[in-house]
């Protein structure tokens, strides 16, 4: 069997979290089924010091900084706001430098391109980016030849991404190069996602080029702001939670069990920016892995893998917890005003015994209390195993939720593991929005267009 092989989501503060969680989690998919080759997943980011955060509130207590990281096989590297700041970052610039020399695949999505321009690993290659930014993006680097029409571009070792969920197509292409094509379908079939190809991006089309001065002050103006306004957006204050909660009169609550799906959940926090400005997010563990000095962190991997090796890899520092020893007498108090979105990933089927506990039984009970009939509030659940749960509590669909990747029963939607969630997601928010908020997430997101719900089109 050939030598281990590492595999390192680079972080900076204002990652997006599809960007990065999506390819890492594909990957980590396609370890889990694959018998030809050890695989060691890990985070990396400047410090270890604080979480680093990402924009959609997600933020990971990484493995390794800079000096302790091991030398990469595959590099991934997201975008996000904090590309703005990152691509500036010597000691990022130097770290994916170092790297890069020995890396078997050094790849970029959306904005995270800039960065490999900025380190002038894509001098004289081919790359591309966020369509939607696109000519700021390629004032990044030196004679990089910008491919606009690109979904992806693959140049010897390196392959850019463009928007988003087009991270998801990369990591297939770059699976089938990795893995047996018998995992590759297996994964795809796990997910529920059929890639794009290289060449098929909707979103060039919709995005088109522009030019001149606009385009010119645009690229000063973020360079600029960027020092003040990302440290803003991801370092918020420890009182920052409840001014937002005052300021917003709802609450999207992402519940954590152990070992939870970050496919899932990347692909729900996504598809839920739609809601940002009404709903304050919010990461609640449940029983966490640890509890230092009043944080908690929960871990997350791949809930599927059957043997429990890559469920634990990334470690997520969360806003608040719940354990057998801290029960609230009212754990979810917006959800009962029908003033909140209840968003649960899969979990492993190693912690079927938290969620049938008396502690699992009674956040079930208290998410489906007979509440106001609200069209504000909802419940949406992802996989068998808190499907099992919910259940016992609620009305079930009468058809499984993997016969169309999801459905609903009043309040509650029911989603099948991975890109499911997307569309389930985009659901409730269509439901709380409107269709104009769920196209315009949809094309941030440059997500594929099978994955929108019905009756909605770009």
């Amino acid at each position: 069997m050939p030598g281990k092989m590492i595999v390192a989501m680079i972080l900076f503060d204002g990652w997006e979290l599809l960007d990065s969680q999506g390819p890492f989690s594909v990957l980590m998919k396609m370890a889990s089924l694959s018998t030809t080759r050890d695989f060691e997943f890990i985070t990396v980011a400047k410090s270890k010091a604080t979480p680093t955060e990402s924009a959609s509130h997600q933020p990971v207590c990484v493995d390794h900084d800079f000096t302790s990281c091991p030398q990469a096989n595959v590099m991934i590297i997201p975008g996000g706001m904090g590309t703005l700041t990152a691509a500036h970052d010597a000691a990022m610039l130097s770290f994916v430098q170092r790297q890069s020399v020995e890396a078997d695949w050094v790849t970029s999505v959306c904005t995270g391109s800039s960065i490999l321009a900025e380190a002038g690993l894509l001098h004289g290659r081919r790359a591309t980016s966020n369509k939607a930014i696109f000519d700021v993006q390629a004032r990044y680097g030196k004679e990089v030849q910008w491919i606009h029409e690109a979904r992806f571009v693959i140049d010897g070792k390196f392959i850019t991404a463009s928007g988003v969920s087009a991270g998801l197509d990369m990591a297939f292409e770059l699976s089938g190069r990795l893995f047996d094509r018998d995992v590759v379908a297996a994964v795809k079939k796990q997910i529920g996602y059929e890639p794009l190809s290289e060449g098929d991006d909707i979103f060039a089309k919709i995005h088109g080029r522009s030019q001149g001065w606009s385009n010119f002050l645009l690229s000063n103006l973020m360079t600029w702001t960027a020092p003040i306004v990302v440290p803003i957006a991801t370092r918020a204050p420890s009182s920052a939670l409840t001014m937002l909660f005052a300021a917003k009169p709802r609450v999207l609550t992402v519940l954590l069990f152990p070992e939870f799906d970050i496919l899932d959940m990347a692909c729900a926090l996504e598809a839920f920016l739609g809601l940002s400005s009404t709903h304050c997010f919010e990461l609640v563990a449940v029983n966490p892995v640890s509890v230092e000095a009043g944080k908690a962190v929960q871990v997350g991997g791949d809930s599927a893998s059957d043997s429990g090796k890559y469920s634990s890899v990334v470690h997520v520092a969360c806003d608040r917890w719940i354990g057998n020893s801290t029960i609230p007498a009212d754990m979810f108090p917006r959800h009962a005003r029908g003033e909140s979105v209840v968003y649960i990933p899969s979990g492993h089927v190693s912690q079927v015994g938290i969620l049938e506990s008396e502690l699992g039984r009674l956040i079930f009970q208290q998410l489906f209390l007979p509440a106001p009939q609200s069209k504000d509030s909802f419940v949406i659940g992802s996989g068998k195993v808190v499907h099992d749960q919910m259940k016992l509590h609620t009305e079930k669909p009468s058809t499984d939720a993997s016969f169309r990747g999801w459905d609903k029963t009043g309040r509650t939607f029911w989603a099948d593991k991975g890109l499911h969630n997307v569309t389930a997601a985009l659901s409730a928010v269509k439901e709380l929005m409107g269709e104009k908020v769920v196209v315009d997430t949809a094309v941030m997101m440059e997500i594929s267009p099978l994955l929108l719900p019905e009756g909605v089109h770009l």
